[in-house]
């Protein structure tokens, strides 16, 4: 399976943001790709860039042709997506402070956990714990909202596309290859 995550958005007060993740079938990538590429250049077209839509603020009507037009295909062979909108506002940005504070303080916690230890590998580890509570502490709001996307996307769609491949008979194109 192949995952694509995206964002779209400048985190402006008073916009919003849009992401998107999608898990694809092997046999569905350029099905993908030439859709997200067409959907990309009518965007840019209609909002006179130059450029990628990387850093702007995507209109929700093309929000929704995103979701309609790549993710969800209507023959049924895509496994799962999940598409969400951030309106970039004082109590949104004061929420996502809050969960940024509230991960980076339980990796600490954990961290003074493990470097109680009378196992010598987890006082070892704890310094590694602690450096992780402490880059997400320091994550900009972008890579923060990615963060919480994979977390929450990859656990749920991964189990979805076992059970899905298995009943839609694609399972072949879940196969790991050994090395």
């Amino acid at each position: 399976m192949i995952v694509g995550v995206d964002e779209s958005g400048d985190f402006r007060a008073g916009t919003r943001g849009f992401f998107a993740a999608i898990f694809i079938r092997p046999s569905e990538r350029d099905r993908v790709v030439t859709a997200h590429r067409d959907w990309e250049r009518r965007v840019r077209r209609s909002l006179a860039l130059n450029n990628e839509l990387k850093g702007h603020v995507v209109p929700d009507r093309f929000a929704r042709e995103f979701c309609n037009e790549v993710l969800y295909n209507a023959n049924g062979t895509s496994v799962g997506y999940l598409a969400f909108a951030v309106d970039h506002t004082p109590a949104s940005a004061a929420a996502m402070d809050l969960q940024r504070s509230l991960f980076a303080s339980g990796y600490n916690e954990w961290a003074d956990t493990m470097g109680q230890s009378d196992d010598a590998r987890k006082r070892k580890g704890a310094t590694s714990v602690r450096q992780l509570g402490d880059w997400i502490r320091g994550l900009a709001p972008i890579p923060f909202l990615k963060l919480l996307t994979l977390g929450s996307i990859l656990p749920e769609l991964l189990e979805w596309s076992l059970g899905r491949s298995i009943a839609d008979g694609f399972d072949t194109e879940l196969a790991c290859s050994r090395s």
